[in-house]
């Protein structure tokens, strides 16, 4: 599980955006634009 180790870094914060994609709920619900900033950077981690 690579999601892990890139969430891991970044806190609860990117753990609660991996969550997000898995259920498919809208990046919305969880704070805005401040989660797309997380979401990315959890794609970051992913992608290294």
């Amino acid at each position: 599980m690579t999601e892990k180790n890139g969430a891991g870094n970044r806190g609860k914060a990117s753990a609660g955006s991996t969550e997000t994609i898995r259920k498919g709920v809208p990046h919305v619900q969880n704070g805005g634009i401040a989660d797309v900033t997380s979401w990315q950077e959890t794609e970051i981690g992913i992608l290294r």
